[in-house]
């Protein structure tokens, strides 16, 4: 139909733990009441310098927590976006799009890994 794509979820925030390895990402946000589902993209950029150019789609999940544990070895920084799916099988937006590099979750490994919330 030709309604406009609702809102993604809000609030984004993440943490690394770096005593595994490759490192697991926690992501959580908000609950969406039209949500049955949600789900989650990621794009990296590699120590090689590589880069992932577009968000890709890496979960489905009905919680409002993610574990990502496939982020390879050898990222230094990611960036995610989660979109909520109603039941009719729609999906919205990307969290906070206008600004999706700040609503991302950056996580920068120069001498180790952490997470911050933009």
């Amino acid at each position: 139909n030709g309604k406009p794509k609702s809102k993604g979820p809000s609030g984004l925030t993440g943490t690394v733990d770096n005593e595994l390895s490759p490192p697991q990402v926690s992501l959580s946000w908000n609950a969406r009441s039209s949500a049955s589902s949600y789900n989650v993209y990621r794009q990296a950029r590699f120590e090689t310098g590589g880069l992932e150019t577009t968000f890709r789609f890496i979960a489905n999940t009905t919680a409002v927590t993610y574990t990502d544990s496939t982020i390879p070895k050898t990222f230094y920084e990611a960036a995610y976006q989660v979109t909520s799916i109603d039941s009719s099988g729609r999906e919205s937006k990307f969290s906070n799009k206008k600004e999706l590099r700040l609503a991302s979750i950056v996580l920068s490994g120069y001498g180790g890994y952490y997470g911050y919330s933009g």
